[in-house]
């Protein structure tokens, strides 16, 4: 298989609207469904950083209701349609899958809730609660919850990456007043701000003439927009140790590795499935069977807009010592940067690549997630470029790659100890 082969295309037309809102149509004509995902430029980055979790609460509050559709669910399922949300710290994305003889509805349904979402005090109140028990329930009560943001606060001092998408701490939210959400909602929720893909079985002109007519009277934003500061990629040495009653000792190290659209970013990814995803990866097969000195592990990359984090997590043995089970990941690391990957590791990883673009395409779901986010994070038709650059990555490159990011000068450790 290869980059010219026809499934590994997307055909698909972009508009750019008057209003600022980017639409994308990827006709798909062997389904009787529709995908609409609508994906705001707003996310956890985008908030105060004295107010935290304001944009995770906005994507509750966004099913509220309007005056013209007081139950937000109620439409969709009487069609027999699906509908969900979810925040990072980049962006918020709902989508609306339906049959595509339904198109007209969902795009009501989100143009106007864009416009004309109701935000009282019960709904707001209502939707504090629910997050403020989500926070204790996942990141407070749970083993290991509040890990992520232990290495937030380490890795970043000054970009709002330094908190995760739930917030800071549960009193921002309880501190959120009515008119904290609907200065946040003016701001960001706007056509400007907006990217909407459509995949289905549909007509792209027809789109167009749909989504343009119901976003011309949508009000434009107040206030101005974020600024996100930079922070240094080097000489970032971090080591945090707790003690907890939790289950087994854990550890997670973390290194700074560039934005998502970086041109090493695709490599960085080979580099983090070959090193820690799944039983035959470098680090499971040196550490958990060989050595035994944890009981799992794993890598991976946070993907995000503004440079991120190449993590290496896993829970240890209950006799392995956590400064110890550093220099034995390390080691691993600096084994693949002098011998680099095996030509079945490069195999796998690209073909493992080339499977899953395509099975997640077989959903218009994920076809309209993908076209949003690609272009959120540079250009939709980067998702056309994806499997070229991937063939591109050399053996010699993954070794550069890991000798040059996962370097212990900038190691960020979380030894998160039993007590």
């Amino acid at each position: 298989m290869t980059p010219s082969d026809p499934r590994l295309t997307v055909e698909f037309q972009r508009f750019a609207l008057e209003n600022g809102t980017t639409l994308i149509v990827t006709p798909v004509s062997d389904t009787a469904l529709v995908a609409v995902n609508m994906l705001y430029r707003t996310g956890a980055r985008d908030e105060d950083p004295e107010m935290t979790g304001l944009a995770h609460l906005m994507e509750h509050l966004m099913f509220s209701g309007t005056p013209r559709y007081p139950a937000y669910d109620l439409p969709i399922a009487s069609v027999g349609g699906v509908n969900n949300a979810f925040t990072n710290q980049d962006f918020t994305n709902y989508y609306i899958v339906l049959p595509a003889d339904q198109l007209t509805l969902a795009i009501d349904l989100e143009t106007d809730r864009m416009a004309n979402l109701e935000l009282t005090d019960k709904s707001v109140a209502l939707q504090k609660d629910v997050v403020v028990e989500e926070f204790r329930q996942r990141y407070l009560n749970q083993p290991y919850g509040d890990l992520y943001h232990m290495l937030a606060d380490a890795a970043w001092k000054k970009h709002p990456y330094r908190w995760p998408t739930i917030g800071l701490k549960p009193e921002h939210i309880q501190q959120a007043t009515t008119n904290h959400v609907k200065s946040f909602y003016r701001q960001h929720y706007h056509p400007g701000n907006l990217i909407v893909s459509v995949a289905g079985n549909v007509k792209p002109d027809q789109v167009y003439e749909q989504v343009n007519n119901m976003l011309k009277d949508a009000p434009p934003a107040t206030g101005g927009g974020s600024t996100y500061p930079a922070e240094p990629t080097k000489g970032r040495a971090v080591k945090v140790e707790v003690k907890k009653s939790v289950p087994a000792s854990f550890l997670a190290i973390a290194f700074p590795v560039p934005e998502s659209s970086h041109q090493h970013f695709t490599g960085l990814g080979f580099l983090a499935d070959i090193l820690g995803q799944g039983i035959i990866s470098r680090l499971h097969t040196a550490l958990v069977r060989e050595k035994k000195v944890f009981t799992r592990i794993s890598a991976g990359l946070t993907g995000t807009r503004d440079p991120g984090l190449f993590n290496i997590s896993g829970l240890l043995h209950a006799e392995t010592n956590s400064h110890q089970a550093v220099e034995a990941v390390q080691q691993v690391i600096q084994e693949f940067a002098q011998s680099g990957p095996t030509k079945d590791e490069m195999l796998a990883v690209v073909n493992g690549l080339i499977t899953q673009t395509l099975y997640k395409r077989t959903q218009v779901m994920n076809l309209a997630l993908e076209l949003a986010v690609a272009e959120f994070e540079s250009h939709a038709n980067s998702v056309n470029e994806m499997i070229s650059k991937a063939l591109e990555v050399t053996p010699n490159h993954l070794k550069w790659l890991a000798e040059s990011y996962l370097d212990p000068e900038n190691r960020i450790e979380i030894h998160y100890l039993k007590s």
